[in-house]
């Protein structure tokens, strides 16, 4: 019986744990609107090594949008002139 309890106990973390991901991941998405910077419509995930990584640096002071593109993973669908207009957006105002 104490097996089940634990397991219950167990959903219900992870449960909450995706609740909170899924809560900071559009809580980002809102924030990165705001400034216009449109990196949501060119990676599947936000929290994703890519987009980590550029932010990141954002975060850091990085104002180049060829220097931010560059951070993107290989595997990233979206090509460097693609991700320079995306993060251009808010790099033009800094």
């Amino acid at each position: 019986m104490p097996s089940n309890v634990c397991g219950g106990q167990l959903r219900e973390r992870s449960t909450s744990y995706g609740a909170i991901e899924l809560r900071l991941q559009n809580q980002l998405e809102s924030l990165l609107e705001e400034a216009h910077i449109k990196l949501s419509s060119l990676v599947s995930d936000l929290l994703g090594l890519s987009a980590r990584r550029m932010l990141k640096a954002l975060a850091e002071g990085e104002t180049d949008p060829a220097a931010l593109a560059a951070l993107a993973d290989e595997r990233l669908r979206a090509v460097p002139e693609q991700l320079c207009d995306a993060l251009g957006a808010c790099t033009d105002r800094c």
